[in-house]
């Protein structure tokens, strides 16, 4: 079920300094890509890229909310041209960035980012950290061979990879051995596609395994949101999932921002977020906003200011606390903004 009452939530657009060449001062461009706030801190970290310059010198675009503005800092080398793809923050000292696109990964250690690996045959498309121990899944070689890697104080190897087929969406990890995964599972191109197949994996810290009802299309998801390893509330598209420990199960409540491109964050059972885009009615060929607030037994569909712009996605949402959520992404077709919104509880 998905009401429409109001909430007394708001979202709101946030003002970004404004991006600009240096040199012509002409209005520059460029995307937010990921979002990561704290548990419990007025503080969140998006990344992204600036493409003022152009497409062949593009650069780093790193902005940090705090005391309820947005500031930008110098981002994390390396990712200028291969684009972040995930990011994870367990602390303010202390988070990893991840790309899709050449298996960068950076650490931000309160102060600045190191580059800790780069140029590698892997996309690392999502990761979780649990103090300054991380998993990083994706996918590696022409083949998309899943693949895993674990991450100890900025040093990395790999580990046992997800189930062959299963392409990871979203990971948390509530301890340093202890992780839960969950994706889309890709069909192979000769064969038949295993009927029912897994969305969902645990890790133990040496192998993964298939969680307990995770095997039904009906309850699958490809994002989540987890406080513990007993509890997560996951979307895909407008089908809403949860795990309680024992079992994964679909709930009747459909969320709002569907279409594949829902994101989720919780703060507490009864407190979490969802935004997505969703084709324009008048023009099938742009985008406009939607979000959703969970209060643990239905969605509540909000408005999500655009200033009028009619092709807008956000890409990420992070909560901090029942009263604090942060979404990035970016507004325009011909010429893209970055995009920041904030939700106040």
């Amino acid at each position: 079920m998905m009401t429409s009452a109001a909430h007394a939530g708001v979202w709101t657009e946030d003002p970004l300094a404004p991006l600009a060449d240096p040199q012509s001062q002409e209005t520059g461009y460029g995307l937010l890509y990921t979002d990561a706030c704290v548990p419990g801190a007025n503080w969140c970290m998006a990344l992204g890229v600036d493409y003022t310059r152009g497409i062949t010198n593009q650069l780093n675009l790193e902005e940090i909310y705090s005391d309820g503005m947005w500031t930008r800092v110098p981002g994390p080398p390396g990712f200028a041209r291969t684009n972040p793809s995930a990011e994870s923050c367990s602390s303010t000292s202390y988070c990893m960035a991840v790309s899709a696109y050449s298996g960068t990964v950076a650490i931000w250690n309160g102060a600045s980012w190191n580059l800790a690996s780069a140029s590698r045959e892997i996309a690392l498309q999502a990761v979780s950290c649990h103090g300054t121990t991380c998993v990083a899944t994706g996918t590696r070689g022409r083949t998309d061979i899943p693949s895993a890697e674990l991450w100890r104080n900025g040093v990395g190897h790999r580990i046992a990879p997800p189930i062959a087929g299963l392409d990871p969406g979203s990971i948390y990890c509530g301890t340093s051995s202890r992780c839960i995964a969950v994706g889309d599972y890709d069909c192979p191109e000769q064969g038949r596609c295993p009927s029912p197949h897994p969305f969902a994996e645990m890790w133990n810290g040496r192998t993964w395994s298939v969680m307990n009802g995770a095997t039904s299309s009906g309850n699958a998801v490809d994002q989540i949101s987890c406080l513990s390893l007993s509890w997560c509330l996951g979307v895909e598209g407008h089908r809403t999932g949860r795990w309680d420990g024992r079992r994964w199960t679909a709930l009747r409540q459909r969320a709002p921002a569907g279409l594949g491109s829902g994101l989720i964050s919780c703060a507490t059972e009864t407190s979490c977020e969802t935004v997505g885009s969703v084709p324009n009615p008048t023009n099938l060929h742009e985008t406009v906003l939607t979000a959703g607030h969970w209060d643990g037994q239905n969605w509540t569909a909000e408005p999500v200011p655009d200033n009028g712009v009619m092709d807008a996605q956000l890409r990420a949402v992070s909560c901090a606390s029942t009263v604090l959520c942060t979404a990035v992404g970016f507004s325009g077709s011909d010429i893209q903004t970055p995009l920041a919104e904030s939700w106040q509880g």
